[in-house]
């Protein structure tokens, strides 16, 4: 039996951190929130939700 799964991922909101303990925290801080403050902080970098994956994180 073989299964295969399919994800597309979206990259909505990047940051960059010099120390992975920095970025970490930061990211169980926006996990810690809520749903709306996470969609707030999403339309505030990005606000027309585009894909930030082919113009930013592919170039790391």
């Amino acid at each position: 039996m073989r299964l295969q799964v399919s994800i597309k991922c979206t990259s909505l909101f990047t940051r960059f951190f010099s120390d992975i303990e920095e970025a970490i925290a930061e990211e169980k801080r926006i996990k810690g929130g809520s749903r709306a403050q996470e969609i707030a902080l999403i339309e505030e970098l990005n606000p027309n939700w585009g894909d930030l994956y082919e113009k930013e994180v592919k170039l790391w």
